[in-house]
Protein backbone atom coordinates (compact mmCIF):
# COMPACT_ATOMS: atom_id res chain seq x y z
CA UNK A 1 0.00 0.00 0.00
CA UNK A 2 1.48 3.34 -1.06
CA UNK A 3 2.76 5.79 1.51
CA UNK A 4 0.53 8.57 0.28
CA UNK A 5 -2.47 6.45 -0.58
CA UNK A 6 -5.44 7.20 1.62
CA UNK A 7 -5.36 3.83 3.37
CA UNK A 8 -1.71 3.98 4.38
CA UNK A 9 -1.91 7.34 6.07
CA UNK A 10 -5.14 6.37 7.77
CA UNK A 11 -3.26 3.50 9.35
CA UNK A 12 0.02 5.32 9.94
CA UNK A 13 -0.53 9.02 10.74
CA UNK A 14 2.84 9.52 12.45
CA UNK A 15 5.75 11.74 11.52
CA UNK A 16 7.95 8.73 10.76
CA UNK A 17 6.28 6.24 8.43
CA UNK A 18 7.74 2.83 7.55
CA UNK A 19 7.24 1.41 4.08
CA UNK A 20 7.97 -2.31 3.80
CA UNK A 21 9.98 -3.98 1.05
CA UNK A 22 6.98 -4.96 -1.05
CA UNK A 23 5.72 -1.39 -1.27
CA UNK A 24 8.88 0.70 -1.68
CA UNK A 25 9.12 0.64 -5.46
CA UNK A 26 5.36 1.07 -5.95
CA UNK A 27 5.30 4.05 -3.61
CA UNK A 28 8.21 5.78 -5.30
CA UNK A 29 6.61 5.29 -8.72
CA UNK A 30 3.35 6.84 -7.52
CA UNK A 31 5.20 9.79 -6.03
CA UNK A 32 7.04 10.30 -9.32
CA UNK A 33 3.77 10.32 -11.26
CA UNK A 34 2.30 12.90 -8.89
CA UNK A 35 5.33 15.16 -9.31
CA UNK A 36 4.97 14.88 -13.08
CA UNK A 37 1.27 15.76 -12.92
CA UNK A 38 2.00 18.77 -10.75
CA UNK A 39 4.60 20.04 -13.21
CA UNK A 40 2.17 19.72 -16.13
CA UNK A 41 -0.42 21.66 -14.16
CA UNK A 42 1.75 24.51 -12.91
CA UNK A 43 3.92 25.10 -16.01
CA UNK A 44 1.23 27.11 -17.87
CA UNK A 45 0.21 28.74 -14.57
CA UNK A 46 3.76 30.01 -14.10
CA UNK A 47 3.65 31.56 -17.57
CA UNK A 48 0.69 33.70 -16.53
CA UNK A 49 2.98 35.70 -14.20
CA UNK A 50 0.14 36.16 -11.73
CA UNK A 51 0.40 37.08 -8.06
CA UNK A 52 0.87 33.37 -7.32
CA UNK A 53 3.85 32.87 -9.62
CA UNK A 54 6.34 32.38 -6.77
CA UNK A 55 4.00 29.90 -5.10
CA UNK A 56 3.63 27.91 -8.31
CA UNK A 57 7.42 27.74 -8.53
CA UNK A 58 7.56 26.41 -4.96
CA UNK A 59 5.39 23.50 -6.09
CA UNK A 60 7.82 22.74 -8.88
CA UNK A 61 10.49 22.10 -6.23
CA UNK A 62 8.21 19.98 -4.01
CA UNK A 63 9.84 16.62 -3.20
CA UNK A 64 12.20 16.86 -6.15
CA UNK A 65 15.18 16.48 -3.87
CA UNK A 66 15.17 13.55 -1.46
CA UNK A 67 17.69 13.31 1.34
CA UNK A 68 18.55 9.79 2.46
CA UNK A 69 19.95 9.01 5.90
CA UNK A 70 20.06 5.34 6.78
CA UNK A 71 16.94 3.93 5.14
CA UNK A 72 14.98 7.14 5.71
CA UNK A 73 14.02 9.54 2.93
CA UNK A 74 13.03 13.09 3.78
CA UNK A 75 11.99 16.00 1.59
CA UNK A 76 10.44 19.45 1.63
CA UNK A 77 6.77 19.90 0.78
CA UNK A 78 5.32 22.99 -0.89
CA UNK A 79 2.01 22.66 1.02
CA UNK A 80 0.04 24.14 -1.91
CA UNK A 81 -3.49 23.21 -2.86
CA UNK A 82 -2.68 22.54 -6.50
CA UNK A 83 0.15 20.11 -5.70
CA UNK A 84 -0.85 16.49 -6.31
CA UNK A 85 1.70 15.20 -3.82
CA UNK A 86 0.62 17.50 -1.01
CA UNK A 87 -3.05 16.95 -1.80
CA UNK A 88 -2.61 13.19 -1.45
CA UNK A 89 -1.13 13.69 2.01
CA UNK A 90 -3.70 16.28 2.98
CA UNK A 91 -6.63 14.12 1.93
CA UNK A 92 -5.33 11.14 3.88
CA UNK A 93 -4.82 13.27 6.99
CA UNK A 94 -8.37 14.55 6.78
CA UNK A 95 -9.81 11.07 6.38
CA UNK A 96 -7.73 9.77 9.27
CA UNK A 97 -8.87 12.63 11.51
CA UNK A 98 -12.55 12.94 10.65
CA UNK A 99 -13.84 9.59 9.38
CA UNK A 100 -13.99 8.06 12.89
CA UNK A 101 -16.17 11.01 13.93
CA UNK A 102 -18.43 10.70 10.88
CA UNK A 103 -18.95 7.01 11.62
CA UNK A 104 -20.47 7.98 14.97
CA UNK A 105 -23.09 10.21 13.31
CA UNK A 106 -26.44 8.44 13.49
CA UNK A 107 -27.79 9.59 10.14
CA UNK A 108 -25.12 11.68 8.43
CA UNK A 109 -26.09 13.75 5.42
CA UNK A 110 -24.19 15.31 2.54
CA UNK A 111 -25.44 18.86 1.96
CA UNK A 112 -24.65 21.21 -0.91
CA UNK A 113 -25.31 24.94 -0.45
CA UNK A 114 -25.12 27.20 -3.47
CA UNK A 115 -25.78 30.67 -4.80
CA UNK A 116 -25.84 31.91 -8.42
CA UNK A 117 -22.63 31.94 -10.44
CA UNK A 118 -20.52 35.09 -10.46
CA UNK A 119 -18.08 36.69 -12.93
CA UNK A 120 -14.35 36.76 -12.32
CA UNK A 121 -14.26 40.23 -10.75
CA UNK A 122 -16.75 39.18 -8.06
CA UNK A 123 -15.30 35.79 -7.17
CA UNK A 124 -12.93 36.90 -4.43
CA UNK A 125 -15.64 38.69 -2.46
CA UNK A 126 -18.18 35.96 -3.19
CA UNK A 127 -15.99 33.22 -1.70
CA UNK A 128 -15.52 35.20 1.51
CA UNK A 129 -19.19 36.12 1.66
CA UNK A 130 -20.16 32.48 1.21
CA UNK A 131 -17.96 31.37 4.12
CA UNK A 132 -19.27 34.20 6.33
CA UNK A 133 -22.91 33.39 5.57
CA UNK A 134 -22.35 29.75 6.42
CA UNK A 135 -20.81 30.68 9.76
CA UNK A 136 -23.77 32.95 10.50
CA UNK A 137 -26.21 30.14 9.68
CA UNK A 138 -24.49 27.73 12.04
CA UNK A 139 -24.22 30.33 14.83
CA UNK A 140 -27.88 31.32 14.53
CA UNK A 141 -29.13 27.73 14.57
CA UNK A 142 -27.00 26.86 17.56
CA UNK A 143 -27.56 30.01 19.64
CA UNK A 144 -31.12 30.98 18.73
CA UNK A 145 -32.70 27.71 17.67
CA UNK A 146 -30.69 25.62 20.16
CA UNK A 147 -29.88 23.09 17.44
CA UNK A 148 -26.70 21.18 18.15
CA UNK A 149 -25.15 21.02 14.68
CA UNK A 150 -22.14 18.78 14.16
CA UNK A 151 -20.13 18.36 11.02
CA UNK A 152 -17.59 19.71 8.58
CA UNK A 153 -17.88 22.15 5.71
CA UNK A 154 -15.76 22.42 2.57
CA UNK A 155 -15.59 25.37 0.19
CA UNK A 156 -15.25 24.51 -3.49
CA UNK A 157 -15.15 26.55 -6.71
CA UNK A 158 -15.89 25.33 -10.23
CA UNK A 159 -15.85 27.12 -13.58
CA UNK A 160 -18.53 27.21 -16.26
CA UNK A 161 -16.64 27.80 -19.52
CA UNK A 162 -19.85 28.27 -21.54
CA UNK A 163 -20.99 31.16 -19.35
CA UNK A 164 -17.46 32.28 -18.38
CA UNK A 165 -18.59 32.36 -14.77
CA UNK A 166 -17.49 30.83 -11.48
CA UNK A 167 -19.52 28.76 -9.08
CA UNK A 168 -18.32 28.84 -5.47
CA UNK A 169 -20.37 26.53 -3.27
CA UNK A 170 -20.22 24.67 0.02
CA UNK A 171 -20.33 20.95 0.75
CA UNK A 172 -21.20 19.81 4.25
CA UNK A 173 -21.17 16.51 6.09
CA UNK A 174 -23.68 16.95 8.92
CA UNK A 175 -24.90 14.64 11.66
CA UNK A 176 -28.65 14.24 11.07
CA UNK A 177 -31.34 14.77 8.41
CA UNK A 178 -33.28 17.23 10.57
CA UNK A 179 -30.16 19.34 11.08
CA UNK A 180 -29.43 19.20 7.36
CA UNK A 181 -32.91 20.51 6.59
CA UNK A 182 -32.60 23.25 9.20
CA UNK A 183 -29.29 24.34 7.68
CA UNK A 184 -30.71 24.51 4.15
CA UNK A 185 -33.79 26.44 5.34
CA UNK A 186 -31.61 28.98 7.13
CA UNK A 187 -29.35 29.26 4.10
CA UNK A 188 -32.29 30.01 1.80
CA UNK A 189 -33.69 32.54 4.28
CA UNK A 190 -30.39 34.46 4.29
CA UNK A 191 -29.74 34.10 0.55
CA UNK A 192 -32.80 35.27 -1.36
CA UNK A 193 -31.15 34.81 -4.76
CA UNK A 194 -30.39 31.15 -4.06
CA UNK A 195 -32.71 28.65 -5.75
CA UNK A 196 -34.27 26.00 -3.50
CA UNK A 197 -33.84 23.49 -6.32
CA UNK A 198 -30.10 24.14 -6.42
CA UNK A 199 -29.59 23.08 -2.80
CA UNK A 200 -29.18 19.38 -2.16
CA UNK A 201 -29.44 16.92 0.71
CA UNK A 202 -28.57 13.26 0.37
CA UNK A 203 -27.44 10.45 2.62
CA UNK A 204 -23.69 10.58 3.21
CA UNK A 205 -22.25 7.11 2.90
CA UNK A 206 -18.57 6.41 3.51
CA UNK A 207 -17.79 6.86 -0.17
CA UNK A 208 -19.21 10.36 -0.34
CA UNK A 209 -17.41 11.31 2.86
CA UNK A 210 -14.10 10.15 1.40
CA UNK A 211 -14.83 12.01 -1.84
CA UNK A 212 -15.16 15.20 0.21
CA UNK A 213 -11.47 14.89 1.12
CA UNK A 214 -10.12 13.31 -2.03
CA UNK A 215 -9.17 16.58 -3.66
CA UNK A 216 -8.58 19.60 -1.48
CA UNK A 217 -9.11 21.58 -4.68
CA UNK A 218 -11.42 19.66 -6.99
CA UNK A 219 -10.72 22.02 -9.88
CA UNK A 220 -7.23 20.51 -10.11
CA UNK A 221 -8.68 17.42 -11.72
CA UNK A 222 -11.19 19.08 -14.05
CA UNK A 223 -9.83 18.49 -17.54
CA UNK A 224 -11.80 21.27 -19.22
CA UNK A 225 -10.50 23.95 -16.87
CA UNK A 226 -8.33 26.60 -18.51
CA UNK A 227 -5.14 27.59 -16.74
CA UNK A 228 -6.38 31.16 -16.52
CA UNK A 229 -9.59 30.05 -14.78
CA UNK A 230 -7.55 27.88 -12.42
CA UNK A 231 -5.36 30.82 -11.49
CA UNK A 232 -8.44 32.94 -10.81
CA UNK A 233 -9.78 30.25 -8.48
CA UNK A 234 -6.48 29.72 -6.68
CA UNK A 235 -6.16 33.45 -6.08
CA UNK A 236 -9.75 33.66 -4.82
CA UNK A 237 -9.33 30.88 -2.24
CA UNK A 238 -5.90 32.06 -1.11
CA UNK A 239 -5.99 32.53 2.65
CA UNK A 240 -9.36 30.77 2.95
CA UNK A 241 -9.65 27.65 5.08
CA UNK A 242 -10.96 24.98 2.74
CA UNK A 243 -12.21 22.74 5.56
CA UNK A 244 -13.90 23.96 8.75
CA UNK A 245 -15.36 21.71 11.47
CA UNK A 246 -18.32 22.86 13.57
CA UNK A 247 -19.75 21.35 16.74
CA UNK A 248 -16.96 18.78 16.96
CA UNK A 249 -13.71 19.03 18.89
CA UNK A 250 -11.51 17.33 16.35
CA UNK A 251 -9.47 19.71 14.23
CA UNK A 252 -7.05 18.48 11.57
CA UNK A 253 -4.64 20.98 10.05
CA UNK A 254 -4.50 21.22 6.26
CA UNK A 255 -0.75 21.68 6.65
CA UNK A 256 1.29 18.74 5.34
CA UNK A 257 4.67 19.80 6.70
CA UNK A 258 4.36 17.68 9.82
CA UNK A 259 4.93 14.55 7.69
CA UNK A 260 8.68 14.74 7.84
CA UNK A 261 10.29 11.49 6.74
CA UNK A 262 9.60 7.91 5.73
CA UNK A 263 11.57 4.73 6.34
CA UNK A 264 11.75 2.50 3.27
CA UNK A 265 12.47 -1.11 4.14
CA UNK A 266 13.93 -1.87 0.73
CA UNK A 267 16.44 0.99 0.71
CA UNK A 268 20.07 0.09 1.11
CA UNK A 269 21.10 2.07 4.22
CA UNK A 270 23.60 4.85 3.64
CA UNK A 271 25.01 7.53 5.89
CA UNK A 272 23.98 10.40 3.62
CA UNK A 273 22.88 10.70 0.00
CA UNK A 274 20.94 13.19 -2.12
CA UNK A 275 18.54 12.02 -4.84
CA UNK A 276 17.29 14.52 -7.47
CA UNK A 277 14.21 14.05 -9.64
CA UNK A 278 14.44 13.62 -13.42
CA UNK A 279 11.26 14.70 -15.24
CA UNK A 280 11.85 12.65 -18.36
CA UNK A 281 12.71 9.40 -16.60
CA UNK A 282 10.28 9.87 -13.69
CA UNK A 283 12.90 8.81 -11.19
CA UNK A 284 15.36 10.24 -8.68
CA UNK A 285 19.11 9.96 -9.33
CA UNK A 286 22.21 10.31 -7.18
CA UNK A 287 25.35 12.19 -8.24
CA UNK A 288 26.71 8.79 -9.29
CA UNK A 289 23.77 8.40 -11.71
CA UNK A 290 22.15 5.69 -9.58
CA UNK A 291 18.41 5.29 -10.10
CA UNK A 292 16.37 5.28 -6.90
CA UNK A 293 13.40 3.36 -8.30
CA UNK A 294 15.29 0.92 -10.53
CA UNK A 295 17.88 0.34 -7.85
CA UNK A 296 15.17 -0.78 -5.47
CA UNK A 297 13.47 -2.80 -8.17
CA UNK A 298 16.76 -4.71 -8.63
CA UNK A 299 17.09 -5.20 -4.88
CA UNK A 300 13.61 -6.65 -4.77
CA UNK A 301 14.31 -9.17 -7.48
CA UNK A 302 17.65 -10.33 -6.09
Amino acid sequence: MSLFSLDTLVQLPHKEIFIDENETQRDLKKRAIRLSKTKKLIWPLIDLHSDLEKQYWSSYHCCRELKQEGNYLSSKYCNKRWCFECNAIRAAKMINGYMPIFRDFKNKQFVTLTRPNVPEDQLNNEVRSLVKDFQLCVRYLRERKKIDLKGLRKIEVTFNWQLASFHPHIHVIIDTLSNARALVDEWLFRNKTASPDAQNIRVADEGSAIELFKYATKSVVEKDMSCYALDVIFRAISGIRIYQPFGIKKYVSEDVKELVRQAYGMLEPTEYKIWRFNDELLDWFSIYDESLIKKNSFSNSS
